[in-house]
């Protein structure tokens, strides 16, 4: 069992989902649905539980409220455990406004956020390929959460009330991730949701031999790209470059993954362990 648990008491004052909804005007407002009809019914059962929702139908009003997310953590000693729900596309995020918020606009204030919470903070995603956050996380930096619940597909509305609810009324009482996911794809008879930790998604990033075949056609690409633009380079075969451009990108992501302790805040286990003399 993997329990993902809030700070230690005396840190907290308040834990709870915070809902972030952007949906259009014909859109079920499921965000509203999901906080009034099951997760206020949660704090009543549980006096340290609270729920927000906060309807952000805007980029600008959506990236303030990962602000206000902030500042509840840092003035509040609030611990958000965040949910979203909006359409989701190939980088971001489709808001009711019919713009695009996207992945790497809201990493920043992600890493800030799960920094605040010493590497505890928790995403769950109801938008249809949620997945698609993989291609903005900066290995270079901080993990910008601990782990996300997302799928890789389209998900229809009825599916997508079916696996919440079944994950919210798993997860606010165990804190067991792993259990939640499995509940909420049980629900809908199929496994859509997947729960992805931050060592998967560096190691996905940062490991040429995760996929294959995936790595070997960027590889392709790249070769393909530099053998039309430089004409020098055509003094060689072509798999003479392509085996040089993969060389080269594999000494790249080997230095990468040195900042693997840094990513997944192992510097701050070890400051923990030194604090407690254990």
């Amino acid at each position: 069992m993997i329990q993902e648990m809030p700070m230690e008491s005396e840190t907290v004052k308040k834990l709870g989902p915070i809902i972030i909804e952007s949906l259009g005007a014909s859109d079920k407002k499921t965000g509203e649905i999901f906080h009034t009809e099951i997760l206020k019914y949660k704090t009543f059962e549980n006096p340290n539980l609270t729920s927000r929702l906060i309807v952000a139908d805007t980029k600008e009003s959506f990236l303030n409220a990962l602000s206000e997310i902030v500042r509840s953590i840092r003035e509040e000693r609030f611990f958000p455990i965040l949910h979203i729900e909006s359409h989701g596309c190939d980088d971001g995020l489709y808001l009711g406004s019919k713009e695009t918020v996207t992945w790497s606009e809201m990493m920043p204030l992600f890493v800030e956020i799960n920094t605040l919470l010493h590497n505890r903070f928790i995403v769950s995603l109801g938008a249809c390929y949620g997945i698609n956050f993989l291609s903005a996380i900066d290995i270079t930096k901080r993990a910008p959460f601990r782990c996300v619940i997302a799928t890789t597909q389209a998900i229809k509305e009825t599916n997508l009330i079916e696996a919440f609810e079944a994950y919210f009324d798993s997860y606010y009482f165990t804190f067991d991730i792993i259990e939640s996911v499995k509940r909420m794809n049980s629900a809908i008879g199929s496994d859509m949701f997947f729960h992805v930790s931050q060592e998967y998604c560096f190691d996905r990033i940062t490991d040429p031999d995760m996929n294959p075949s995936r790595f070997k056609d960027n590889i392709k690409k790249i070769a393909t790209e530099q053998y039309t633009l430089n004409p020098e380079l055509r003094n060689q075969s072509f798999k003479s470059l392509l085996s040089q451009t993969e060389d080269k990108a594999r000494a790249g992501l080997r230095e990468a993954r040195k900042n693997r302790p840094v990513f997944c805040f192992e510097d701050f286990k070890e400051k923990a362990k030194d604090l407690s003399g254990q």
